[in-house]
């Protein structure tokens, strides 16, 4: 029997995912078939990606809880190709640091930990003896074209290296460069532009930010905190609590920091950290009864919705009443309640279909940024009730799996799951919310000085030979760098990769809609109006329509690639020609 090869272009956690799939399922199938596995990966961080880094700063941390890593055991599997078992992430971890963590407080491992995970987890199958010659590696090698001879698939990379037909393609890619946008484009003439936050290392190690900088962070998400603690632990900073039951820090500067960080968002508004702790957390959480509500709501099996944004509302406001009135029942010092529910779930609506909309219950949008997150420190510390928008926030994030399973390869009209995702980014400032150590870190800065949010809020911004003049109302200040920590878009026709040109020049690959990436089926399929070749996959970012979302690591290790490898095995036994 012929050998029959399959291609995995990135070998990030996805990949690594994949490759343990296409061996389980082979496994389970009893039936020899001769194959062949090449991962190829264009950075040197097989297993983890650039995301993983072992090697990044220990600053940089997960924004899941080690009580929420959605990485899973694997069992051991025994064929042609096979793999031991191997422990989840949670029982890793703790064998492999020391458990003195405080329990009143969530614990957030580091994405470079993460990364040491999951090679360790790659490198098992790797030295596995019978795969030696059966899994192959390409680290440090990037795919630049691909191109279908006879259903077969050639595959060209850089540096050059030569490789053999293959009978399926899955693409894995993860984030892709894009076309910068105007301001980029327009700032590139200036002196000190960071145009990615990613690494953080050459932000620590530049010589050309000191404490007479002023830095200027374009961007008010999870990457702004990253490199804020770059640019202060990453120098010698170091913080220390001053109270448990806060999270109040004293941060003690190294006299290596920048005298001054300036963040800035089209908004200026911040993200809210989750809730401190299990106990706390647990207040937001659904009951089983109203989540399988949520899941027959979102049961598309008879037809798609007209509206699924509105859809997406109505499962949040049906249960917000229960948990905010329970919340502000917890507490001695509530703030005023509407007692009719119908009123509150109207509210709730609003809300969620007008971010500008205001009221009583919601947070002062138009209120300082250094004053909204102390209100949201406090509310995730359980020292000041939820306010209305943060309870919502809580109770989209731990709908959100709902949402994103059921939502997955429902073939939407392109407006319609467009508008959905629009509001599940929106939500994201809450739903995937920073540690509370993270925000009352920022607030420390904040109150030293070295961290000002005087030009928060979408500064006109100029360019002169000192750098860049900042405006906000009366405000003006000029910066002599500037970090850009906005991460490159999802949107397919943003990609300048000549990977994704190539693949969309040649008609092989879609758009669902103008703001997002490519079509596909449920088993990760690429669809097109044209006749794409079935053999051709893609998981993750790639396909981010047909999918909700890419990049939270619970969509790496969910069932999407196994049922890519199902797929792709019934393909393969098929055939009936010789692969060399």
């Amino acid at each position: 029997m012929a050998t029959k090869r399959i291609a995995i272009v990135g070998c990030g956690p996805r990949g690594l995912v994949a490759l343990e799939a296409i061996i389980e399922r082979l496994a389970k199938r009893q039936v020899r078939q001769p194959l062949e596995i090449v991962l190829l990966e264009s950075t040197r961080y097989p297993g983890s990606g650039p995301n993983y880094a072992p090697d990044q700063t220990a600053s940089n941390l997960l924004n899941i809880p080690l009580r929420e890593m959605p990485v899973a055991a694997r069992s051991a599997v025994d064929g042609d190709l096979a793999y031991d078992e191997f422990p989840s992430f949670i029982r890793w971890y703790k064998d492999a640091y020391s458990d003195d963590r405080e329990l009143q407080v969530d614990h957030f491992p580091t994405r470079a930990a993460v990364g040491e995970y999951l090679q360790a987890r790659l490198y098992s199958i790797l030295e596995q003896p019978q795969n030696k010659n059966h899994v192959v590696l390409h680290a440090k090698t990037t795919v630049i074209a691909t191109g279908c001879d006879r259903n077969q698939w050639t595959v060209s990379v850089e540096p050059v290296l030569e490789l053999p037909l293959f009978d399926e393609l899955l693409l894995c890619i993860g984030h892709q460069a894009t076309k910068a946008d105007s301001a980029i484009e327009q700032w590139r003439d200036a002196r000190h532009l960071f145009e990615n936050p990613y690494p953080c290392e050459p932000i620590i190690k530049s010589k050309h930010i000191d404490n007479s900088s002023t830095v200027a962070l374009r961007g008010m998400g999870l990457s702004m905190i990253d490199v804020v603690k770059a640019l202060t632990v990453g120098r010698g900073g170091i913080f220390t609590i001053k109270d448990n039951a806060s999270r109040q820090f004293i941060y003690e500067a190294s006299g290596s920091e920048p005298a001054l960080m300036l963040p800035f968002s089209l908004d200026g508004q911040p993200m809210a950290p989750k809730p401190m702790n299990r106990f706390l957390d647990d207040h937001y959480k659904l009951s089983p009864a109203a989540m399988k509500v949520c899941e027959l709501a979102l049961d598309f099996t008879e037809k798609p919705p007209v509206d699924l944004r509105a859809l997406l509302v109505e499962q949040v406001v049906l249960h917000t009443p229960e948990i905010f009135f329970n919340l502000q029942a917890d507490t001695d010092n509530s703030i005023d309640p509407i007692a009719d529910q119908q009123q509150l779930q109207n509210v709730a609506r609003q809300w969620l279909l007008d971010e500008t909309y205001q009221h009583p219950l919601i947070v002062d949008s138009a209120a300082p940024t250094a004053f909204i997150m102390q209100q949201f420190l406090d509310m995730a510390t359980g020292r000041q009730p939820a306010s209305l928008d943060y309870t919502i926030g809580q109770i989209w994030r731990h709908l959100q799996p709902t949402f994103y399973k059921s939502l997955r390869f429902q073939n939407f009209d392109g407006d319609v799951i467009d508008a959905a995702l629009a509001l599940d980014a929106r939500m994201k400032r809450y739903a995937f919310g920073p540690p509370v150590d993270a925000v009352a870190q920022l607030l420390a800065l904040h109150d030293c000085g070295l961290l000002k949010f005087c030009i928060a809020d979408d500064p006109d911004i100029g360019l002169t030979e000192e750098g860049w003049v900042l405006k906000d109302g009366n405000e003006m200040v000029v910066s002599n760098v500037m970090v850009n920590t906005v991460l490159d878009s999802v949107q397919l026709k943003a990609i300048k990769t000549p990977l994704v040109n190539h693949l969309q020049a040649q008609g092989l690959i879609s758009r669902v809609h103008d703001n997002l990436a490519a079509r596909a089926n449920s088993s990760g399929q690429l669809l097109n109006d044209a006749a794409v070749p079935v053999n051709l996959s893609a998981a993750g970012r790639l396909i981010t329509g047909s999918i909700v979302e890419a990049d939270a690591l619970m969509n790496c290790f969910n069932d999407e690639l196994y049922l890519w490898a199902e797929a792709a095995l019934d393909r393969l036994s098929r055939l009936k020609y010789s692969s060399l």
